[in-house]
């Protein structure tokens, strides 16, 4: 299970973060309008902890999100790996959570090569996430305004 302080700062980060998506008045989630269709809120999780991988497609299923989750890093979990570009015009997701140290790409890199291929999530909805981070690494995430966890 996730810690009690990982699951606190991943409800805060949903919640500022996700504001625009809503409960209707009945108190059931909706789904949200995004450009001309319709889909459900959708997580993105990237670890190669399996274990760590289910915890969180555990706590997202729970809130109703669809769940992408790969532990291996990858740039575009939505379009093609063939590099091209993101043609599309709005985020294919509401948030994306990658680990910090993974073989051959690191969660920074990852995130900032998304962007390199037009990502449309905002850097405010992208988390990294990580057991150990040395300042450096740490100080970089904040300049670039992504949220950080600690596992």
């Amino acid at each position: 299970m996730l810690s009690l302080h990982t699951r606190r700062q991943l409800r805060t980060f949903l919640g500022f973060n996700l504001q625009h998506q809503t409960k209707d008045t009945c108190g059931q989630q909706r789904l949200h309008r995004i450009g001309l269709y319709m889909r459900k809120r959708r997580a993105v999780v990237i670890d190669d902890e399996e274990i760590i991988v289910d915890l969180f497609k555990n706590f997202f299923y729970t809130r109703k999100y669809e769940v992408l989750s790969y532990t291996t890093p990858v740039v575009c979990s939505i379009r093609d790996e063939k590099g091209n570009l993101c043609n599309t015009d709005y985020p294919c997701a509401d948030v994306i959570i990658t680990d910090f140290k993974m073989p051959h790409m690191n969660g920074l890199e990852l995130l900032q090569e998304q962007s390199r291929h037009g990502c449309k999530l905002k850097r405010e909805n992208k988390a990294v996430m990580s057991g150990y981070l040395d300042e450096e690494s740490h100080r970089k995430i904040k300049q670039l305004k992504y949220a950080f966890f600690q596992k």
